[in-house]
């Protein structure tokens, strides 16, 4: 696992290292989560993360810190809820210092088709465009929504989403032939 002062090259490397026993990554993640939280009271957000280290969550956070620092690593989590599905995923995403990404629910609770499109619009800008290494959280009850699978699956599949930007928004690299490099 890296280290938070290694997260830049954490992306270039793809170096493994044996860890015999569990609980010599417990302070490395202790560590890593009590970071997480002093930068989220800091930014004055609310969802700290409160997890009990024990030997099997230790090592799903690091199945998934594994597949989340490969280019284009997705997960599946599956399990019953309430497991910590969602928060050994958040950790994983904390230790490599990427910004994770939920779908957000309006003040008056509704979230449609079109709220969906602009949450996925502004994800595929913060990644894309601004080079953000991001995960993208979702639960069972986001992808049940209208049309949410499809797109998933269509921006696992070929990296982005038909028709989520209109034409004139879609930005082209300038190439030599225009004389403008």
């Amino acid at each position: 696992l890296s280290s938070s002062s290694a997260a830049s090259d954490v992306y270039k490397r793809q170096e493994y290292a044996q860890v015999a026993e569990c609980a010599a990554l417990r302070p490395l993640m202790a560590a890593r989560m009590a970071e997480h939280n002093a930068s989220l009271s800091a930014a004055g957000a609310s969802r700290p993360l409160d997890l009990v280290l024990f030997a099997e969550c230790i090592e799903h956070v690091a199945r998934a810190h594994r597949v989340l620092r490969r280019a284009r690593g997705h997960l599946l989590l599956l399990g019953a809820p309430s497991s910590g599905r969602r928060s050994c995923a958040r950790l994983a995403a904390a230790m490599l210092e990427m910004e994770v990404l939920e779908p957000s629910v309006t003040a008056s609770g509704t979230y449609g088709a079109a709220e969906w499109r602009d949450d996925l619009r502004r994800w595929t800008a913060r990644a894309g465009r601004d080079g953000a290494h991001c995960v993208l959280l979702l639960a069972d009850a986001d992808l049940a929504r209208r049309g949410a699978l499809d797109d998933v699956h269509e921006l696992l599949a070929s990296g982005g989403v038909f028709g989520l930007f209109a034409p004139c928004l879609l930005y082209t690299s300038p190439s030599p032939r225009d004389g403008l490099l």
